[in-house]
């Protein structure tokens, strides 16, 4: 690692670097492990210095996430609450629709059975 570069990261750690090379240096960070760490070592020095050291070791905690991460399984798909109440709503409103459909058909058929029998031939 250049002078250059532990420069960079210092300017970054005390929130100087200018903006400008922000997205660049960002970008190393997910390529190059050393300089992670660099930063983690930078920031541990400062909150020495402030005498603000976390009360736990934080150090590689991203790393080690990751890593358990990795090692997971996916968790198995399981359909969401909402989306099983929605296939039940709308499995109630097919059926309603199907019922509402049958019986404006039925009265629609009754209606052209009357109406071709013709009105002296209906008994009352």
């Amino acid at each position: 690692m250049t002078d250059k570069l532990r420069e960079q990261i210092s300017a970054l750690a005390d929130n100087e670097l200018p903006q400008g090379e922000h997205e660049l240096l960002l970008r190393r960070f997910a390529g190059e492990r050393s300089l992670r760490l660099c930063w983690e070592r930078y920031h541990l020095v400062g909150e020495a210095m402030r005498k603000t050291l976390p009360a736990v070791d934080s150090r590689g905690l991203a790393d080690r996430v990751m890593a358990t991460l990795s090692q997971e399984r996916a968790p198995a798909v399981v359909p969401a609450p909402r989306r099983v109440v929605l296939r039940a709503v709308a499995g109630v409103a097919v059926a309603a629709s199907v019922a509402v459909i049958s019986v404006v058909g039925l009265r629609h058929d009754a209606r052209v059975d009357q109406a071709s029998v013709g009105p002296a031939e209906i008994v009352p």
